[in-house]
């Protein structure tokens, strides 16, 4: 396609988005609305598709899932991890909650950022939903690249692993019911468990310098140990998903920051974690860091996960970087046993299930208690949860620093190939007491 097309494409495209957004759209019903809106897309489609020909045609693209860090870093890494030729571009949408430093850590993808019209969430996102049929309607008429979304990618290594779908029986006491898996996470975790895909922040290019700077600052060498602590706080009863996986109360951390800092770590607190945890020259929090690197925080959050040796916190997207790395990785706090971590290798500390005041040890909880697993039957069961004290926290820690592996179970895995999570390393706090 000549430039002098694709300019005067664009130019042509700009206005009609321009009369179409601030005219047409206002003015119709909602139901003629929603045809307008489509074709409204459509033509901003166009704008993009045009605008970056030269680096789409013949490539493979990815077209990122919806706009949250665990959803994008997951997309990004079964891309890095596809058999595709090495020209890889990667179109993700700006939001609020949009991570656009995260191809740094891949750098053989190419990025193409695009801003939606609506920063609200509901209209980004179904203007993003509307962008990814329409791109893919393009890639299937025209042939020019080839489409790829996390579904696409996630059936692809299904089939190059000749795993399918599988249907479980689970249940306990009170009977047993059929459960479909329509998204098999255990493909991924394979992938995961079996090769790292991210290295350490100084052997990416565009992270390097920033790390050097890192060290510089912090009076850290090369060999210093770095622990990331990222603790959620969005447990709220309007949002069940990040209540059941977020830290109930964040002093039970102090203990094991301090019990880090004497062994010679350098921790750095994302997500939610306070900055007043513990009054140390050792511990900051990743606001800090970007603020005296000079960066957005955004990237500091990158090159932090991309440094770290040891990574603790809640369930969440942040944790899939330094899993796909050679790091040390435990998953507190979940309520849920079926929440884990994406590598075998993670280590899960659950929060304590009772059954009339008795704690139920790991393995008979895996064994004899599916539905517990998945959240069903707790008042069947008069089964209640329980709060990690530090000590417990400290203690699963210690425990992985010390290489003792008999505190440890593991989930039964394939038999529980329904929990998205599995065949990970589990601490049996009945053990540690």
């Amino acid at each position: 396609m000549n430039p002098s097309c694709i300019g005067s494409l664009n130019a042509v495209l700009s206005r009609m988005l321009i009369v179409g957004e601030s005219q047409i759209i206002p003015k119709y019903p909602s139901a003629v609305s929603l045809i307008v809106h489509f074709i409204w897309v459509f033509l901003r489609t166009l704008i993009v598709f045009s605008s970056h020909y030269r680096i789409l045609k013949g490539a493979h693209v990815l077209v990122c899932f919806t706009p949250s860090f665990g959803n994008e870093i997951l997309s990004l890494d079964l891309f890095a991890r596809h058999k595709t030729p090495a020209n890889q571009v990667a179109i993700q949408f700006l939001t609020d909650r949009t991570n656009s430093y995260l191809t740094y850590a891949y750098p053989g993808i190419r990025t193409i950022l695009i801003t939606p019209h609506s920063q609200q969430e509901r209209g980004w996102r179904n203007e993003i939903i509307l962008f990814r049929k329409c791109f893919h309607i393009l890639s299937q008429q025209f042939c020019l690249f080839h489409y790829w979304d996390r579904d696409s990618l996630l059936e692809s290594h299904r089939q190059n692993a000749s795993q399918h779908t599988n249907i479980m029986l689970i249940g306990s006491n009170d009977g047993q019911r059929l459960i479909s898996n329509p998204y098999d996470h255990s493909i991924y975790m394979k992938l995961v468990s079996s090769q790292p895909s991210i290295p350490h922040a100084s052997a990416l290019p565009e992270l390097r310098q920033h790390w050097q700077r890192l060290l510089t600052t912090y009076n850290l060498t090369s060999t210093s140990p770095i622990a990331v602590l990222a603790l959620r706080n969005k447990g709220s009863q309007s949002n069940c998903t990040d209540a059941i996986r977020s830290c109930p109360d964040q002093s039970t951390y102090i203990q094991t920051i301090d019990y880090l800092i004497d062994r010679g770590y350098f921790v750095v607190g994302l997500a939610e974690s306070r900055s007043d945890l513990v009054s140390s020259k050792r511990y900051t929090c990743v606001s800090s860091v970007a603020s005296r690197l000079n960066i957005p925080k955004k990237l500091a959050d990158v090159l932090m996960l991309t440094s770290c040796h040891l990574y603790i916190g809640q369930q969440s997207g942040p944790q899939i970087i330094p899993e796909c790395r050679v790091c040390t990785v435990i998953i507190c706090d979940n309520v849920f046993p079926s929440y884990g971590g994406n590598n075998s290798s993670s280590l899960i500390v659950n929060r304590p299930i009772t059954v009339h005041s008795r704690m139920i040890p790991a393995e008979e909880l895996y064994s004899f208690h599916a539905d517990l697993c998945f959240g069903i039957n707790y008042d069947f069961h008069n089964a209640r949860f329980a709060e990690l004290s530090s000590g417990q926290i400290l203690a699963a820690v210690t425990n992985v620093l010390e290489d003792n592996a008999s505190h440890y179970v593991r989930f039964p895995y394939p038999r529980f190939s329904r929990i998205y999570y599995s065949d990970n390393r589990v601490f049996d706090l009945s053990l540690s007491n």
